[in-house]
């Protein structure tokens, strides 16, 4: 059972790994946080925010990291 679990996540790295290196140019990465997945990327400050300078910021996308949450796409 770990034996496969642990294939399992292996599979889902590569793919947010893949999925990655296509956002690269774009300077956004997937990042799993726990179970669920989130973009990462430099962004401006959100408007009710102390920050006057972009930075660093995760947004999730409240899917889970599985192979069915890197394919998801709305419509």
């Amino acid at each position: 059972m770990a034996d496969t679990l642990t294939k399992h996540q292996e599979r889902i790295s590569k793919a947010i790994a893949e999925a990655n290196a296509r956002l690269k140019s774009l300077k956004i990465a997937i990042v799993q946080r726990g179970d669920r997945l989130s973009l990462q990327a430099t962004l401006p400050p959100k408007p009710c925010s102390d920050k006057d300078k972009w930075h660093q910021q995760r947004i999730s996308l409240e899917l889970r990291a599985t192979l069915e949450g890197l394919t998801y796409s709305p419509g």
